[in-house]
């Protein structure tokens, strides 16, 4: 009877506190890759170490979709499900800056690497002026796109559908040649993107201001509006003592 009672007493968990619970999974799965990556680089298996870093960025991207999709955010991912997101980050988000650079090892191992670009020695010189590239970037105000959304009613839903299988086959088939190019091709797009614009901005015409602004002395000018407003103030401060 006892037992009974307990089991009468528990309560199955409802679907809504499984949705909220989910975004909290996936920061805790991201916590999870990131502290492997650790331990594989400390043991020197990097192969593994950035690819785990990897999986922890993919899931740092879709705990704040999964939120916003289920309405829910809690204090533990820092989320805010009621904001709408735009369509633009300003920077370069981190998760694609590290992913960029833990796919570098992957790639530089694979044999069209070793065929073809290996005599640039890209580990010393060229990985350092990357990976400065990157921190810059992720401070900068350079307007970098997010994935579009999906959909089958809209060219750019379609567009967006189109976009995630690219990525998940080319993530999935053949990763160490697909993941560092495809980082490479973000980090390149928003900076010839911002090139662009900025060459395209005509500079604002200068108005032409008046000779007598420049003598502050000049008596013919009116006073400045906020002489007027305090003495205006001042007279009315006068008024009932003159009564």
């Amino acid at each position: 009877m006892v037992l009974r009672q307990n089991r009468e007493g528990l309560r199955r968990p409802s679907i809504r506190q499984v949705v909220v619970v989910m975004p909290s999974a996936f920061t805790l799965g991201n916590l999870f890759f990131g502290f492997w990556a650790i331990v594989s680089a400390f043991n020197g298996n990097f192969r593994w170490a950035g690819w785990f870093i990897v999986f922890a960025g993919i899931l740092d991207m879709l705990d704040g979709r999964v939120a916003r999709l289920s309405g829910t955010g809690t204090r533990f991912n820092g989320l805010s499900a009621g904001k709408p997101p735009s369509g633009w980050f300003t920077g370069m988000p981190s998760p694609a800056a590290g992913m960029t650079l833990a796919a570098y090892y992957p790639f530089s191992q694979t044999n069209w690497y070793r065929a073809s670009l290996a005599y640039l020695d890209l580990q010393h010189e060229g990985l350092v002026v990357l990976m400065l590239l990157l921190a810059v970037l992720m401070v900068s105000n350079v307007k970098y796109p997010k994935f579009p959304p999906i959909g089958t009613r809209s060219a750019r839903g379609i567009f967006g559908l189109v976009v995630h299988i690219v990525i998940l086959l080319g993530g999935l088939l053949a990763p160490e040649y697909f993941l560092f190019p495809l980082g490479l091709f973000y980090m390149t797009f928003g900076l010839a993107r911002a090139t662009i614009l900025g060459l395209m901005e005509r500079p604002e015409p200068v108005a032409i201001v008046d000779e007598r602004l420049v003598d502050a002395h000049d008596t013919s000018l009116p006073p400045p509006l906020s002489h007027e407003r305090r003495g205006r103030w001042g007279d009315r401060r006068q008024e009932p003592d003159d009564l």
